[in-house]
């Protein structure tokens, strides 16, 4: 598979901003930083692997649409298809954030990104802060019409 030099541009930095974000998750997010006291070797080991599929996972679903390379754009529906059935099979929960919640001993209803500072620094930094007031309640309106929006790009995209 031969990427373009924009698509190619696209990976690098995804691989940036996935180090970026992960540094900050494990090191600034107190909810890592509580979790990791007290754990052993292999459960911080398996926190940050979790941690880190869990954001190459989101950056993904937020920046997959904008590839140019069909078979990365297939893989990005086909992904979607399957993101959107795991959370409706599981009741609205990521396994991958049970795992972790178990680990620390979390109430099961927490998500990935609970009481991290992250999402709502870059929704102020975007300009969006009115959502700041809302604490994640009403996001998931926000995440579905990205979901069917992207996907409708990613989809028309492959089309041509």
């Amino acid at each position: 598979m031969k990427l373009s030099k924009y698509d190619l541009k696209l990976v690098w930095l995804m691989l940036i901003l996935t180090s970026i974000v992960f540094i900050l998750n494990v090191y600034k997010n107190t909810k890592t930083i509580n979790c990791f006291t007290n754990q052993s070797v292999i459960n911080k080991i398996i926190i940050v692997l979790i941690t880190l599929i869990h954001i190459v996972v989101l950056l993904f679903i937020f920046c997959g649409w904008l590839f140019f390379n069909k078979n990365i754009l297939l893989v990005y529906l086909v992904f979607q298809i399957c993101l959107i059935l795991h959370w409706i099979t599981t009741d609205g929960k990521c396994k991958l954030s049970q795992i972790v919640n178990n680990i620390c001993k979390f109430e099961d209803s927490l998500i990935f990104y609970d009481n991290s500072t992250l999402l709502i620094d870059f929704v102020n930094f975007v300009g969006i802060s009115k959502l700041n007031k809302y604490k994640y309640c009403s996001n998931d309106y926000l995440f579905i019409y990205f979901y069917i929006t992207s996907f409708c790009i990613a989809f028309y995209k492959l089309q041509k």
